[in-house]
C-alpha cells in the first residue's frame, strides 16, 4: 500500500511510514496545539523533501497572519509558491449572500486554478470553520461528507478540526471523526506543574498505528 510521509519529526514510524495515499485525516486538538502549524508543515515538507505539490486552503487566516504565524521556521513559503511548489488561498465566504464552502470550491474558476495545480497533498484549515458556514445538504452528516469529498480533491488531505474539550477519557466524537480515514489528537496533559503536549493516533484506516501517547514539539 502507497505511504505519503509526512517528514513531521517521530510521527511517520508510528503510522507505517505515512498517511495512506489518497486519505483524509483530521487533526484534532483544543486550541493552541498547534493544528494550523501541522497542517501547513505537512504541505511544506512535502514540497521540500519529496517533490510533492501541496495546496494549503486557509479559512482561518489572511496571508499576513498565516506568515507571521511561521516565520519562526524558516520555511520560506514565499519561495515555494514563487517556485510552484505549494499554493495557498485565502478563500473569503459570505453566508449572508447564501454563499457556503460547497459553492466556493466549485467556483469554474477555482476549480480551474486547482486543476491546473494538480496537488498531491491538500490540508484544510479548518473543516470547523467550513461546517459551520456550509448549508445542510440533506443532514448534517451528509453535509460533512459532501465537505469533506469535495474538499478533497483527490490528494491526501489533511484537515485542521477544532474541539473543545482536551484528553481522551470522556471524549464526545463528532460526525467528522466517523467520515474521515484518519484521526490524529494534539493533545495537552500536565506533567510536573507545565502543560506539555502530546500525540496520540486514534484511528487510521488500514494502518497498524501506534496506540499510545508520544511526546510532540
Amino acid at each position: 500500500m502507497e505511504r505519503v510521509p509526512t517528514g513531521i519529526n517521530g510521527l511517520d514510524g508510528l503510522i507505517e511510514g505515512g498517511f495512506v495515499k489518497g486519505s483524509s485525516v483530521l487533526i484534532t486538538g483544543i486550541p493552541g496545539t498547534g493544528k494550523s502549524i501541522f497542517a501547513l508543515q505537512y504541505i511544506v515538507n512535502g514540497a521540500r523533501l519529496y517533490n510533492e505539490k501541496g495546496l494549503f486552503i486557509s479559512f482561518e487566516e489572511n496571508e499576513e497572519k498565516l506568515k507571521n504565524s511561521v516565520s519562526r521556521f524558516n520555511w520560506d513559503i514565499d519561495k515555494l509558491v514563487e517556485d510552484g511548489k505549494i499554493l495557498i488561498l485565502y478563500p473569503e465566504i459570505k453566508p449572508e449572500t447564501g454563499e457556503d464552502p460547497i459553492d466556493w470550491i466549485n467556483k469554474p474558476e477555482i476549480k480551474d486554478l486547482i486543476s491546473k495545480f494538480k496537488p498531491n497533498r491538500v490540508a484544510v484549515d479548518s473543516l470547523s470553520v467550513i461546517t459551520h458556514y456550509s448549508r445542510e445538504h440533506g443532514g448534517y452528516r451528509r453535509g460533512v461528507q459532501l465537505l469533506i469529498k469535495n474538499f478533497q480533491l483527490n490528494a491526501t488531505t489533511l484537515f485542521v478540526h477544532e474541539r473543545e474539550t482536551d484528553g481522551i477519557g470522556g471524549t464526545r466524537y463528532t460526525q467528522e471523526e466517523f467520515i474521515v480515514d484518519a484521526i490524529i489528537h494534539i493533545h495537552y496533559a500536565l506533567i510536573a506543574d507545565t502543560f506539555k503536549r502530546f500525540l496520540s493516533i486514534s484511528k487510521m484506516r488500514s494502518t497498524n498505528h501506534a496506540k499510545g501517547m508520544y511526546p510532540f514539539k
